[in-house]
């Protein structure tokens, strides 16, 4: 079964993973036209040795421009399946990345989340330094108060 049809449509606009199907359909493509790609080479400087005249030259071009059309083809695939692979591994690191960053977000945030409780605690220190005072000042009037005469 086919992904993309037989009429011309960019690669480009379909995810990684379907462009690299895609890509490995071609290569097996290929790979099952190569044996007639070689018959035709094999076939080629028979039928010109047949052929008079011009024919022979005109067998000749026809083999050499499928050849150079096949090599081509097999040159764009290749490049093809070079830019899939390393937009796969830049992709790979991105994520990589994005996953660290996550990381140190939630380590900061349990960081921000232990200093909040410090500094709770800290105002609450402060509160009963506060409230001591209040109740030294007390316990001073109090004791003036009852020793005096």
């Amino acid at each position: 079964m086919r992904i993309f049809p037989y009429h011309f449509q960019s690669l480009d606009t379909y995810n990684l993973e379907d462009q690299e199907m895609e890509i490995k359909r071609l290569e097996q493509d290929v790979q099952d036209n190569r044996p007639l790609l070689d018959s035709i080479n094999i076939s080629g400087p028979q039928l010109c040795q047949m052929s008079p005249g011009d024919g022979a030259r005109t067998v000749e071009d026809l083999v050499a421009r499928d050849n150079r059309r096949f090599d081509a083809i097999c040159e764009q695939i290749q490049r093809r399946s070079e830019r899939i692979a390393l937009s796969k591994q830049r992709s790979s690191e991105v994520l990589s990345d994005i996953d660290e960053l996550l990381d140190w977000f939630r380590e900061v945030e349990s960081q921000v989340t232990s200093r909040r409780i410090h500094v709770l605690k800290l105002r609450s220190i402060s509160n009963l330094f506060k409230h001591r005072s209040k109740l030294r000042f007390l316990l001073f009037l109090m004791n003036f108060l009852l020793h005096s005469p």
